[in-house]
């Protein structure tokens, strides 16, 4: 038995257990990664194969997460262009690698604890294949298992499956409770080569005429050009126990798979003849078993009204995600989906005061069943994980149960997590000891008027919407748009705002407004805005209209957004508006670094080589510069790409490429005796938070960041931090 001492122990290395030892380790804990399978990612990686979905995929339009997994995904498109999972599962591991405070354990599956008292004093376990035992001894747990099984077993309470409707007041819940869950599934790769290809199932196959009973009911659709993702309602075992008994769902996932194969490939359906099945998943990715009764639980009215809480620590946003427990075995529908707004998460459902030195996170976290509907996505887990190991990581340095540093010091934890550019919606963040807060700020320009270069139109023959920032004001503001018309028309608009836009949640209503159009190209039509008492965006929602389409633009800067409210394919509108303070260097250094109430951004004017200017009165000894720059955060960052996807996913890759937006090269400068002196450069960078670490530490009193531009585009940054 070997002994392995740590700060912290994080169980579980899927992509929430990821995050939270990166997290703890980057704040100065040594921390003991353990994880049962042979690669890092969970769900994600290539074992299981689902990519990372969040806030955008349910119809956000600023809400891609970021943080230490924004980190991991923009490696990935840096490096794995094609989104291959495989390499999707060494950039996981390269990142956990790369962090001198982990200690990671592969192939090593936790056992056990040893309580003393109501404090967890080890865990032990055993890595598979070499004969060795541990015991993993630290001040701190957390459990990212996915099952609960460590905090369980330490004594933490949990619940399975749904509550009854009166115990939150939750109008989605049921009438009585039910421990019936979601189920698990599992996904298939398919390949057409240039030659037929035989298929002859195993015994063991579902015969052809059950799956007959099955395909094409309920939104299950079989069809031969699916691959991938298209086959997540190949789903089971949300009547058994998708703990005790994933073994015998696993194996019946199998038996489906290989039934459906058949019949596809043998029942003269389908153009199959050339079709191989590539891969099968190595075991069904779970949805669902336990969930631990945190501190907090959070329900249906909190998502559906995106309540704030003072502990907010990261936020959801994917639908209320329902899945029939009985999967494939029933005709009802795979799955109910319904719209929320990005909402905030409190760090009370990350720990139970009853066991203080354990926290959770992933999909046990403290949610009642239908709220967990929604906050067991990938990208929302993978946030709670950086949230909890913040939070562990606090606790070890003061001694303090998570519960007591909550309630006693949570904004120094949220300020540290947005440091690391985690997203505490709703809080001020601006950190004291951050020199940049007490510079004056200039830019070389700054965006305030803009004319945008025509690009065809956006046809209106369905529900569309157009996003545009207002600031506040006691004016009354205008936002022309343009419209191709074939016949005389009319356009119905309704204008709605909102802090975190989404094409699918509008937000409150303000006004609605009528135009008439005659027939013809480029008619303008005015919106008109009543005086706003805080900054908010304006989602514009239009009705469908024959014959129109509204003016759209090759480019327009961040804020401004339209397209169908139910696609994620967006474009940008050609528009005239007011811009003035919209894109101000100020907005640096104002602690929000993405649209949130307003862009959030500094924007240059079109030059050659911008810049952006820190001055102080004294002179100041400055180590490190911390700079927020723009990935584009209307579009989905998956983890791996699928050659060929159904369109029911409502995803729009981010093809392949590093936005053209994030600055690939800069320089920081500073002043000494009026002489401006480079201090570091930055070339081919590929992260929106750049941590850049001087040399050695410079005194000064002034900085300069100087981005290189010889295309001529705009330079962009959301923050600037200066240590």
């Amino acid at each position: 038995m070997e002994t392995v001492k740590t700060d912290i122990t994080v169980v579980g290395g899927g992509l929430a257990g990821v995050c939270a030892a990166i997290q703890a380790a980057r704040m100065g804990k040594t921390v003991a990664l353990v994880h049962e399978r042979p690669m890092l990612g969970g769900n994600s990686s290539s074992e299981v194969r689902v990519w990372t979905r969040g806030a955008n995929g349910g119809g956000s339009l600023y809400g891609e997460e970021m943080g230490i997994l924004g980190e991991i995904k923009l490696r990935n498109v840096y490096s794995n262009p094609e989104g291959n999972v495989v390499f999707w599962d060494d950039n996981v591991l390269d990142t956990v690698l790369g962090e001198r405070n982990i200690r990671l354990f592969l192939n090593t599956a936790v056992t056990g604890v040893t309580m003393d008292g109501v404090y967890v004093k080890a865990a032990t376990g055993f890595m598979l294949g070499s004969e060795r035992q541990f015991t993993f001894e630290s001040d701190y747990y957390i459990d990212v298992t996915g099952d609960g099984s460590v905090a369980a077993a330490a004594g933490v309470k949990f619940t399975v499956g749904a509550e009854a409707a009166s115990l939150y007041g939750e109008r989605l819940a049921p009438e009585t409770p039910s421990e019936t869950t979601f189920g698990s599934s599992i996904l298939i790769y398919t390949r057409r080569e240039d030659h037929a290809v035989r298929y002859v199932p195993p015994a063991f196959a579902l015969s052809m005429e059950t799956v007959g009973g099955i395909v094409n009911k309920g939104g299950r659709v079989v069809d031969e050009n699916q691959t991938g993702g298209d086959y997540w309602w190949i789903e089971y075992g949300g009547l058994a126990d998708t703990i005790a008994d994933s073994q015998d769902i696993n194996l019946e996932l199998r038996r489906l798979v290989h039934g459906i194969w058949n019949y596809i490939k043998n029942s003269g359906k389908y153009d199959a003849d050339n079709l191989t099945l590539e891969w099968i998943g190595a075991f069904g990715g779970k949805r669902e078993r336990r969930r631990m009764l945190a501190d907090y639980m959070l329900n249906e009215r909190d998502v559906v009204e995106a309540r704030s809480f003072d502990d907010n620590a990261f936020y959801g946003g994917w639908f209320m995600d329902f899945h029939p427990s009985e999967g494939f075995e029933t005709e009802a529908e795979n799955c109910i989906q319904i719209p929320v707004r990005a909402y905030p998460i409190p760090f009370r459902t990350l720990f139970s005061s009853e066991r203080p030195n354990v926290l959770f996170a992933g999909r046990i976290i403290g949610v009642s069943h239908v709220a967990f509907s929604s906050t067991r996505i990938t990208d929302t887990c993978a946030g709670s994980g950086q949230a909890a190991g913040a939070l562990a990581a606090y606790c070890a340095t003061t001694g303090k149960s998570p519960a007591r540093s909550v309630a006693e010091d949570v904004l120094y934890i949220q300020k540290r997590l947005a440091k690391d550019d985690a997203f505490i919606m709703q809080t001020d963040v601006r950190d004291e000891a951050d020199l940049a807060l007490s510079a004056a700020v200039s830019a070389s320009s700054t965006l305030s008027s803009f004319a945008g270069e025509p690009a065809g139109a956006e046809p209106l023959n369905a529900s569309a919407f157009v996003c545009f920032p207002a600031l506040s004001g006691d004016r009354p503001k205008s936002f022309t748009l343009y419209a191709n018309a074939q016949v005389p028309a009319r356009i119905s608009v309704k204008l709605h705002k909102s802090a975190f836009p989404s094409r699918r949640v509008l937000g409150e209503l303000i006004t609605e407004q009528t135009f008439e159009l005659c027939a013809g190209d480029k008619q303008p039509f005015t919106l008109t805005l009543p005086p706003q008492k805080s900054d908010a965006f304006i989602v514009a929602s239009l009705d469908p209209a024959a014959g129109v389409s509204i003016c759209a633009a090759k480019y327009a800067p961040v804020g401004f957004l339209m397209g169908m409210r139910e696609s994620p394919e967006y474009s940008y509108p050609l528009f005239d508006y007011d811009m003035s303070g919209l894109y101000a260097p100020e907005n640096v250094i104002n602690g929000v670094s993405r649209p949130f109430g307003k862009p959030n951004i500094w924007v240059s004017d079109s030059e050659p080589a911008p810049y952006l200017q820190l001055e102080w009165d004294c002179e100041k000894t400055v180590s490190q510069v911390r700079l927020t720059l723009n990935p584009n955060l209307t579009r989905e960052i998956p983890s791996l790409r699928y050659t060929a996807s159904n369109g029911h996913h409502y995803m729009a890759y981010n093809r392949g490429r590093l936005s053209g937006r994030l600055e690939k090269d800069f320089a920081i400068w500073y002043r000494r005796g009026g002489e401006w002196i480079e201090a570091a450069r930055i070339s081919d960078n590929w992260r929106r938070l750049c941590v850049v670490d001087l040399p050695k530490p410079v005194t000064t009193d002034a900085l300069r960041i100087v981005f290189a531009r010889s295309d001529g585009k705009r330079a962009q940054a959301f923050e600037i931090r200066v240590y």
